[in-house]
C-alpha cells in the first residue's frame, strides 16, 4: 500500500491510498478524478498512478504542461516506476508518494511472501 500526499486547492494536506483494492488514481481537473486540482497547469485528465503487482507506475495521459517525476519531464503517455518518497508533479501541482513497509521491502528485494496457513 502507498499513500499519495498533496495539498488541496484550499491548502489542506490530503491523502489518497493506493493498493490492490484501489489500484488506479487519476489526477486532473475533471470532477471524476480521484485527485483534483483546479490549477490551470493541470489537464482535465493529466496523469495516473497505477498499482500493479507490488509496483507503482506514474503515467502521463497526454497532458499539455507535462508530468514530472523528480525533475524529469515525461513524454506524453510515457510511464515510469515510482520509488518511495519521490516527489512528482502534474504541471505545477506537486504530489508525493510514500510506500508502506511491505512495499519498501519488496522494492529492496527483501520481501518474502508469507506461507499460507496449514489447515487444522
Amino acid at each position: 500500500m502507498a499513500r499519495i500526499y498533496y495539498y488541496s486547492d484550499e491548502g489542506e494536506l490530503m491523502e489518497v491510498v493506493l493498493n490492490a483494492a484501489q489500484p488506479e488514481v487519476v489526477i486532473g481537473r475533471q470532477a471524476s478524478c480521484a485527485i483534483r486540482s483546479s490549477g490551470q497547469s493541470v489537464s482535465r485528465q493529466h496523469a495516473r498512478v497505477v498499482y500493479n503487482d507490488g509496483q507503482y507506475v506514474l503515467e502521463d495521459m497526454g497532458s499539455s504542461n507535462g508530468t514530472f517525476c523528480a525533475t524529469i519531464r515525461l513524454d506524453a503517455h510515457q510511464a515510469v516506476f515510482l520509488e518511495d518518497d519521490v516527489l512528482f508533479a502534474c504541471g505545477q501541482f506537486e504530489l508525493r508518494i510514500a510506500f508502506d513497509e511491505e512495499d519498501i521491502a519488496r522494492a529492496a528485494g527483501e520481501w518474502i511472501e508469507p506461507e499460507p496457513a496449514a489447515p487444522p
